[in-house]
């Protein structure tokens, strides 16, 4: 039994379906609902030894993400400081009510496998 239908919840649900689990997800409502329409988040994919996404590619089908190779930071004095790398930064992807988003992908992914 898993509570929520968020990322989390559909992701854990996918993996232990597919690992021939039963599995139940309860749902405020029909379908996962986020707080906001339509948003752009990110993946954080430094300070690692491993790409998160690429991991997170096993598990599950991702929809389609923006790779960030070039960000800037400002110092508590507000320096401007550039960051450059080879790997992405950041993956940056869709969540919300749209058939692209993070959420959908996900959604439909957790209703294949249940048919």
């Amino acid at each position: 039994k898993i509570l929520g239908a968020g990322p989390a919840g559909l992701t854990a649900a996918i993996t232990l379906a597919k690992a021939r689990k039963n599995v139940l997800v309860y749902e405020i409502g029909k379908r996962p609902k986020p707080n906001f329409n339509l948003a752009v988040h990110s993946f954080r994919n430094y300070g690692r030894e491993y790409n998160a996404v690429k991991r997170l590619e096993k598990i599950v089908k991702l929809p389609p993400m923006k790779r960030i190779y070039k960000v800037f930071k400002f110092s508590p004095s507000l320096k401007m400081c550039e960051i450059v790398s080879k790997k992405p930064i950041f993956y940056t992807f869709l969540r919300g009510n749209d058939k692209r988003s993070l959420e959908s992908s996900l959604l439909a992914q957790a209703k294949k496998i249940r048919s």
